[in-house]
């Protein structure tokens, strides 16, 4: 079978299973494309296991030099350049004005410049975040959720902050003996003298402070309800 069609396997490679065409057909590949399926002899460095030291070639594709036409190197440069040639012929306008011709005018007009609308920011400060609290009112950072939660040291959030429970609209304490304690559960509690259900064990005492001193002074300072006075 293999002599009645001697030309079956006729230029075909293991990397390129497929018939290659003749030099014409290759060379107009390769000034079209740049690239060629004919692949030329590859070195192969010597195994150090082996037992010679010598250097084996192992034939990929066509060995001819790189000056036959089927093998012609840097046609795709040359194909490139042309290419680049003729685009730089047919520069647009406004190309060929910045390169040969007077400077263009620069101009701060835009395309959606007259459809832009100003809005009205009186009485508003550009960039300001404006919060609120769920009631409507001006948010104001807690200065107990600062010292509860570490983020701050409560001494520095008692000289920061100073009047920042009033103005988030905390209940009047003027019946506290500070006024600058913090708003909690146990001081709305003294505020109002209903300590039973407040305080653990003081189920039925409403009528006296469970505290019955000014246990500010004793607080260590790191806890978080103590005020500190300069």
């Amino acid at each position: 079978m293999a002599d009645e069609v001697p030309f079956a396997r006729y230029n075909k490679q293991d990397e390129a299973p497929t018939l290659i065409g003749n030099w014409v057909e290759e060379r107009n590949l390769k000034e079209m494309t740049g690239t060629t399926r004919n692949m030329g002899a590859t070195q192969v460095l010597h195994d150090t296991f082996a037992d010679s030291a010598e250097k084996t070639t192992r034939s990929r594709g066509n060995t001819l030099q790189a000056t036959h036409p089927r093998v012609i190197e840097h046609v795709y440069a040359q194909t490139m350049a042309e290419a680049m040639m003729r685009e730089a012929r047919e520069l647009p306008e406004e190309v060929q004005a910045t390169l040969s011709g007077p400077a263009v005018p620069v101009t701060t007009e835009s395309v959606y410049g007259g459809d832009f609308k100003s809005y009205d920011l009186t009485g508003l400060s550009v960039g300001a975040r404006v919060m609120k609290d769920p009631d409507g009112r001006a948010a104001t950072r807690d200065p107990n959720f600062l010292a509860e939660s570490s983020m701050m040291e409560k001494q520095s959030v008692d000289r920061i902050m100073e009047a920042s429970a009033r103005l988030a609209g905390a209940r009047d304490t003027a019946l506290l003996p500070n006024p600058d304690v913090p708003i909690t559960l146990y001081t709305e509690a003294v505020a109002n003298k209903t300590y039973g259900g407040v305080f653990p064990g003081t189920t039925t005492l409403n009528g006296a402070s469970p505290f019955g001193k000014a246990s500010n002074f004793t607080k260590p300072i790191s806890e978080y309800n103590k005020v500190v006075v300069d």
